[in-house]
């Protein structure tokens, strides 16, 4: 029902820079050679060459070692064997040799970092002829350090999110894109939400992806912490095909009027707000607004035509301003698309669609809200997903700064809800902020172990746009 994304690894090497090795050859004092090399590795400090095993030179053998070693935070060489060699008898010779070596390690993110590392030393009868060891290795074993190679971290069990039932009645199509780290036992941290198509999807995807598992990711002999991306698809499946736009309110002019031959499609669609204190009222109602979906996909005017309460209107056309569509095509061509959206306002709809109306409602009915507050929660509110409220169309000609302070409750379930604007310079600054604040995602509030509403108060500010 649904498809999990793939996944893609974004590597955790992040070299620092540009580290250079000062390689000297020592055949003689007269003839050092100093030679940069630009490779982004740790920084080689000092060297043991390895000791050519006697069985070796008596049988006259020479050969290769590759071997893989690990340089800790310190520089220093904590484990070293041999990958593959020419022969067997140069392999301790090569381990203890690099295992003496010592390395100004790498720097990730502004810190010394353990590292896991490849090279090949060579064993030659020649090197054996009456020559100084050299203070740092030869060009030829420096040139053939690498990283070790990479093994991206593998899902090996979880299971994919639900589709959340306040959906579907609407059988919106849903994708959620998250980013987190899979630590090197192979569990989910730092989980962050991307991108939603909508909010209500935010909370399933959550679910499910802190519950997978993984295989860790390795670099080389080392375990890892491996940053993820993953793409979580939701459909509905339905016996026949369901006009997804209709069900969700929409209408377009008919395709015969020639305004369009592809129609658009939601991408990003936002509930409007319930007016605070209509809801509080229990006051039902609709309104209707007609837009423009402009050829970039985004809402680019809306106007209130209808509304049985004022605020009902206003609360719709901040929703549709964050609207994001696959616009129209005329042939080849992107097109501008009229589009009108009807509105229900309804409390028992909102229950029905699994809002925690009642239970709440009630209590910022009675002013019963002294348990509500933040104070003494097992934990600071810890916010999962964040929208910035869009600056409103109606005011971006006159690209002029703004406040505004919404109270709104963080739900059970960690949900912005119940958003009340208590004060803004504009309204259309009060309605943008809360209707952002209703999209917010939350770890879900606890005091004493148990699950709460807790009611909050957010100031926000408008820069004037570019």
């Amino acid at each position: 029902m649904i498809e999990t994304g793939h996944m893609s690894w974004k590597t955790v090497i992040g070299w620092a820079g540009v580290l250079w090795f000062a390689l000297v050859g020592a055949a003689a004092a007269d003839q050092k050679t100093t030679l940069a090399v630009d490779l982004g590795l740790p920084q080689a400090l000092s060297w043991v060459p390895p000791v050519y095993p006697k069985e070796a030179t008596d049988k006259k053998l020479e050969g290769r070692v590759q071997l893989r070693f690990i340089i800790d935070e310190t520089g220093a060489v904590t484990k070293a064997r041999a990958l593959h060699s020419t022969n067997k008898v140069f392999d301790e010779a090569a381990v203890q040799s690099v295992l003496q070596w010592r390395f100004e390690p790498a720097i990730e993110d502004g810190r010394k970092v353990t590292k896991c590392m490849d090279v090949e030393l060579p064993f030659r009868l020649a090197d054996l002829k009456g020559k100084q060891p050299a203070s740092f290795p030869p060009a030829r074993v420096l040139l053939s350090l690498a990283y070790a190679p990479q093994k991206v971290a593998a899902k090996v069990a979880g299971d994919d999110p639900d589709y959340p039932d306040s959906l579907l009645s609407r059988h919106l199509p849903g994708e959620v894109d998250v980013e987190f780290t899979v630590d090197t036992g192979g569990q989910v941290r730092g989980l962050k939400i991307l991108w939603a198509t909508h909010a209500d999807f935010i909370r399933p995807a959550v679910d499910a992806v802190e519950k997978w598992s993984f295989q860790p990711a390795q670099q080389g002999d080392l375990t890892v912490p491996a940053t993820l991306q993953s793409a979580l698809e939701f459909q509905v499946m339905e016996p026949k095909r369901v006009d997804v736009l209709a069900a969700n309110g929409l209408s377009l002019p008919d395709e015969a009027a020639g305004e369009y031959d592809t129609a658009p499609r939601l991408k990003i669609v936002v509930d409007p707000v319930y007016p605070y204190d209509l809801l509080l009222a229990g006051t039902e109602g609709e309104a209707v607004a007609d837009f423009v979906i402009g050829t970039n996909g985004g809402v680019e005017s809306v106007t209130v035509r209808e509304a049985t309460q004022p605020d009902f209107g206003r609360a719709l056309a901040a929703a549709l301003e964050c609207w994001l569509f696959e616009p129209g095509f005329k042939g080849s061509n992107r097109v501008p698309v009229k589009a009108t959206k009807r509105q229900r306002f309804s409390p028992a709809q909102a229950a029905a669609d699994g809002r925690p109306v009642a239970r709440v409602v009630e209590r910022l009915r009675n002013k019963d809200t002294a348990e509500m507050a933040a104070r003494g929660l097992d934990a600071r509110l810890h916010p999962r997903h964040q929208i910035s409220p869009f600056y409103p169309l109606p005011l971006r000609q006159e690209k002029s700064a703004g406040q505004a302070e919404i109270q709104f409750v963080i739900d059970r379930e960690g949900r912005g809800r119940f958003a009340r604007i208590i004060s803004a310079t504009r309204e259309e600054f009060g309605w943008a902020a809360a209707t952002a604040v209703e999209r917010w995602i939350f770890d879900p509030p606890r005091r004493g172990g148990q699950p709460v509403d807790v009611q909050v108060n957010i100031p926000f500010n408008f820069p004037p746009p570019n």
